[in-house]
């Protein structure tokens, strides 16, 4: 069987607005968790589909506060990496690309922080062999 890598361009600049906060940052992103961990059905999947439809709506994704950012995709994959103006488009060798399948989920997440103003270039791998 043949391993396809499909790679995403992207770019994303951090913004923050009054009232976003950490405590923000992390019940967003730990209610996918929270929602993996359900039983398998039809209001799991409802409860993540909201949750991932209001980043979307809201253009956070990645979802970025402050410093903090989670690059989240969504889809089946083996293996999912990030890699861009953070992490020297792969150079950076101590730093972890690899994200990780949240249980439960075909979210799959990258936590990492950044420079409040960074502007960022990045790309999403799917499925590398490295």
């Amino acid at each position: 069987m043949k391993n396809i890598t499909i790679v995403i361009l992207l770019q994303f600049t951090l913004l923050t607005s009054q009232g976003q906060d950490y405590a923000l940052f992390r019940s967003r992103i730990q209610s996918f968790f929270e929602y993996g961990a359900l039983p398998d059905s039809a209001e799991r999947a409802r409860k993540i589909n909201d949750v991932w439809g209001s980043l979307q709506t809201d253009k956070q994704i990645p979802f970025a506060v402050e410093d903090s950012v989670a690059f989240l995709y969504r889809g089946q994959a083996h293996n999912v990496k990030w890699t861009g103006d953070f992490n020297a488009w792969g150079y950076h060798k101590d730093f972890d690309n690899q994200g990780r399948l949240i249980p439960g989920t075909d979210i799959w997440i990258l936590r990492t922080s950044v420079p409040k103003d960074a502007r960022l270039d990045y790309k999403i791998v799917l499925n590398s062999r490295s």
